[in-house]
């Protein structure tokens, strides 16, 4: 009985999360996408491990990616996660970790990944363990997969697709309560050697389309602005983000009309060249 009441509690939760904090839930994006409008589907970076795995198949050196995000002034909407990616001549292995929540309640999720290119296609698939945790009710555990690719058209365009709980994980049978199964699909273009446009869509199987856009430009050699939006919610976002050397540092800030701001950091360390043999 309450551990059926504490899952029903979880999924009402992340229908708050859907409904009004639109443009990540509990899935940490990365600063970059964030400036972005939370435009990812298509980016090659130690971030795609949590936004679409695929990202990870070209990748020419091993990647850890650290992150952190604070939502409207309110530590249970605080998410932060680490992952690694470890390319390889056959193909890029993947961990990651995050954690979505507080102490009342909280949602811990352990992934591991695949990507592999195939000519200009880069495929990748994913497992993640969900534990959810709601204090006093008691916890779940549940394995979500998830799938996604990235094809380049011509060099200066590439389209992306994923989709994020590609079983339909079930919560609570009675109530055939799920886990939300999410699609976003997108396309990015490179402008010029400067400047990226990102256009993206995602849709709950449960909520409306969200619709997404971003722009990327480098100001000077080692700096980069960002902004975007989001809709269903609106939200806006600007970012800034530092690179030297194998160090990435950016930053997002957006704002949500009715709730306020919300805040992303994250670091990727780059590491020795991909072994080959």
């Amino acid at each position: 009985m309450y551990i059926r009441l504490f899952l029903i509690l979880g999924l009402f939760f992340l229908s708050y999360l859907q409904l009004y904090a639109q443009g990540g839930g509990e899935r940490l994006s990365g600063a970059r996408a964030a400036g972005m409008g939370f435009t990812s589907v298509t980016h090659e970076d130690a971030a795609a491990v949590f936004n679409n795995i695929a990202g990870t198949a070209n990748l020419k050196s091993i990647q850890a990616f650290a992150g952190y995000e604070h939502r409207f002034s309110l530590n249970a909407f605080n998410t932060s996660g680490m992952s690694l990616a470890l390319p390889r001549h056959w193909g890029t292995p993947a961990i990651s970790a995050h954690r979505f929540g507080d102490d009342v309640f909280n949602i811990q999720n352990l992934g591991i990944g695949y990507a592999h290119s195939i000519d200009k296609v880069n495929l990748g698939v994913k497992i993640n363990y969900l534990q959810y945790n709601v204090s006093e009710f008691g916890t779940g555990r549940f394995l979500v997969f998830e799938m996604g690719g990235i094809m380049e058209l011509i060099p200066e365009v590439k389209i992306g697709a994923h989709i994020y709980n590609l079983n339909q994980a079930r919560v609570d049978e009675f109530q055939d309560e799920r886990i939300p199964t999410i699609m976003k699909a997108g396309i990015s273009w490179q402008a010029d050697k400067k400047v990226i446009i990102n256009i993206e869509t995602l849709k709950d199987l449960d909520h409306k389309p969200v619709f997404r856009a971003g722009i990327e430009y480098q100001m000077v050699e080692h700096f980069v602005a960002r902004t975007g939006f989001s809709t269903n919610p609106f939200i806006n976002t600007i970012g800034v983000g530092f690179h030297r050397n194998s160090l990435f540092i950016d930053y997002a800030i957006g704002m949500h009309y009715q709730l306020g701001f919300l805040q992303q950091l994250s670091l990727v360390k780059k590491f020795k060249r991909r072994h080959e043999s």
